[in-house]
């Protein structure tokens, strides 16, 4: 399932698609962009985080290749340009069962598989 908006002011198309082990890199770009600790060292104060929020785990890329791997509910948004697309955003989430098959559980993964699961 792809959903694309087109905006033809700004000549720009972006698509949301579920994520392909290729968009891992553009992911963590992404994620250690919107980083609680890279924010704060970019001068973000606590009230600018709890308006436009941030990332408080960031992974590791293989972390994000695994997890686009097991989930069914791993989303990208892509800016299409002629050459490629820039992922510019991402939605991860994971059902009981996938978090459970996820190869290198970290401990918020772990802990949060064991609280939901008791």
């Amino acid at each position: 399932m792809y959903f694309r908006v087109k905006d033809k002011g700004l000549a720009m198309s972006i698509i949301i698609r579920p994520a392909e082990e290729k968009d891992a890199l553009g992911i963590l770009a992404v994620a250690e962009n919107r980083a609680r600790v890279a924010m704060k060292e970019h001068g973000a104060t606590d009230d600018h985080l709890s308006s436009y929020g941030f990332i408080l785990f960031p992974k590791t890329l293989e972390k994000y290749k695994n997890r686009i791997k097991v989930s069914n509910h791993f989303w990208v948004a892509a800016q299409e340009t002629e050459e490629n697309e820039l992922i510019i955003g991402y939605r991860m989430a994971y059902s009981l069962d996938e978090m459970g098959k996820i190869p290198d559980p970290d401990e918020n993964d772990s802990s949060c598989h064991k609280y939901y699961t008791q």
